[in-house]
């Protein structure tokens, strides 16, 4: 279920129920839902093709590559410096996070959590945006998977 737009600041229960065999679990949870439009969809998508392009060539392994069809949506919009933008596939959580600075601290990074994995299992940082997007220069490297996800 996704939440109603909003159109001021207002609360949002959660109730999740998991249920396997004659086991059941309920666990609730409180938020809060913000009128906050999408500002970062657009930047977001420039680095998304940036990290795909270099995973097809350089982690093909992993089947993610510009023909891969990904949602994507805005996430921690409160969030100042870093911005953070959602993507999923049928196989994929790609967790995407950019420096909002000037080089050298303008970098980018992703997470990747396979749908069925409960944490992240690979990371990605992009070493300057303004390298790979004004100057086609792209320098990737792994880096430790974060342990949780930011929403």
């Amino acid at each position: 279920m996704i939440a109603d737009a909003a159109t001021k600041e207002r609360p949002l229960a959660i109730t999740v129920t998991g249920r396997r065999g004659d086991v059941e679990e309920t666990a609730q949870r409180s938020t809060t839902v913000s009128p906050w439009g999408d500002d970062r969809g657009d930047d977001a998508a420039r680095l998304l093709t940036i990290f795909t392009a270099w995973l097809a060539e350089h982690e093909p392994e992993l089947g993610i590559d510009a023909g891969t069809e990904f949602s994507g949506s805005f996430v921690a919009p409160g969030l100042l410096v870093v911005s953070h933008y959602l993507y999923l596939s049928d196989d994929w959580e790609l967790g995407l996070s950019w420096h909002v600075m000037v080089p050298p601290d303008d970098w980018a990074a992703i997470y990747l959590r396979p749908r069925d994995e409960a944490v992240p299992t690979h990371a990605f940082e992009l070493a300057s945006q303004r390298g790979a997007l004004a100057d086609g220069v792209v320098v990737v490297a792994e880096v430790a998977p974060p342990s949780e996800v930011v929403r």
